[in-house]
């Protein structure tokens, strides 16, 4: 497979899993999140106070989950309970922002992307992706601006197109956080089984890095064994695509 058609077929990938989650996003949005009376149906099962961040922020960012499961209580069916909805809330109490997930269950932890303490929170979510019915864990990253929550987003150096930054960990697909080499900052590497023949496969190495305005994608195709498993034995750095020797600062601009 000649390397326009890997970088097509990555970029569909990749296209795909952020597609597949906005819309089901959007559809929990539309059905389950009608007004402020949803947030009665909720307890707060995880808080992280904003001040611990960069930015002068107040307030928390909270996990909210249904009720019912607070005692453990229901089927255990994840169609019986309402999804996880993320919150910024104020000290004063009030929802300032939220975005509905897909899912009951989203472990969230802070993660310091950018290396200057910038308010950014990693959520996994259990997924039913690709064929068959098995879920495996879909991570995305989430971003307090000011009063707003958003998802990160990246930008593909070889088409322009953007998608949500939403990392899969199966079988034929793993990724890792690292240290960028230009900075404070963190690059995001991402290993993806796409075809296999006798003796190998073809695999995408994608780097996802930051520019100082936004995030970039840059991937490159390769070979790997064909008994190849990411998640037991990760690439060496060296796989994937090199990023601009070029570092942002904490404020954002290249220097």
């Amino acid at each position: 497979m000649k390397r326009p058609v890997l970088i097509a077929v990555i970029t569909a990938v990749v296209a795909v899993a952020a597609i597949f989650l906005y819309n089901h996003i959007s559809s929990v949005r539309s059905i389950r999140v009608s007004g402020a009376h949803v947030f009665e149906d909720y307890y707060t099962a995880q808080s992280i106070p904003l001040n611990r961040f960069s930015g002068g922020l107040k307030g928390s960012l909270d996990v909210l989950m249904d009720k019912s499961l607070e005692h453990n209580q229901g089927s255990g069916n994840n169609a019986d309970y309402l999804p996880v909805i993320i919150s910024l809330t104020s000290v004063s109490g009030r929802k300032t922002d939220y975005l509905p997930l897909e899912k009951p269950w989203a472990p969230v932890a802070p993660v310091d992307l950018y290396g200057n303490s910038t308010p950014v929170f990693m959520v996994e979510q259990y997924i039913t992706y690709g064929a068959g019915d098995t879920a495996v864990p879909v991570t995305e990253f989430i971003e307090v601006s000011g009063n707003k929550l958003a998802f990160l987003e990246y930008t593909s150096q070889q088409t322009g197109k953007r998608g949500r930054m939403s990392f899969v960990r199966s079988r034929n697909s793993a990724w890792a956080t690292v240290n960028s080499g230009r900075g404070p900052g963190m690059d995001i590497l991402q290993a993806i089984i796409l075809t296999g023949t006798p003796g190998a496969v073809s695999a995408e190495f994608l780097r996802f890095y930051y520019d100082g305005k936004s995030w970039i994608m840059l991937s490159v195709a390769g070979r790997a064994a064909a008994d190849s498993d990411f998640n037991t034995y990760f690439p060496p750095d060296s796989a994937f695509p090199e990023a601009p020797r070029a570092v942002a600062s904490t404020t954002g601009a290249i220097k």
